[in-house]
């Protein structure tokens, strides 16, 4: 019984001081509430009108550079194809190798299951980098590995 209430108690008092934390009042422009509560209502009124303008450029600045970020990766994920397109379609006899991952076995739940054999066509002087190797042989999962060819 000991080793449940030890087990337990420390993330429910973990979550117990971040919900706490999370209700604590916070002043605007970083006054503390001494400072807030001796300001009359009508500077209280303008110092939240202020804080409220920076949070918004805030967020306004944070979105615009989550745009930015999404239009650069769209852009280098376009760039990157219209290589791999020039490549191939500029490329000579062997430059173009068709790989083929056949007769082995994937370890999944403690058992081995033989998978179905996968083909793929790499050009030359590319990288094919494989994040999860359930992208080309299903739901597996394996080591990263890079193929430079």
């Amino acid at each position: 019984m000991r080793r449940w209430t030890t087990r337990f108690h420390v993330p429910l008092v973990f979550a117990g001081l971040l919900s706490l934390s999370a209700c604590a009042v916070r002043y605007p422009m970083g006054l503390s509430r001494e400072q807030w509560e001796s300001l009359p209502p009508s500077q209280q009124a303008e110092y939240q009108a202020k804080q409220y303008q920076i949070d918004a450029d805030n967020r306004a600045r944070a979105e615009e550079a989550r745009r930015q970020e999404v239009a650069q990766k769209a852009d280098r994920e376009r760039l990157e194809l219209e290589r791999l397109r020039q490549a191939y379609a500029n490329a000579r006899y062997g430059d173009i190798v068709t790989v083929t991952v056949q007769g082995g076995t994937l370890s999944y739940a403690g058992k081995r299951y033989s998978y179905e054999p996968v083909s793929f066509d790499l050009v030359f002087a590319s990288v094919f980098h494989i994040d999860n190797a359930s992208d080309i042989l299903g739901n597996c999962s394996l080591h990263s590995r890079t193929v430079r060819v």
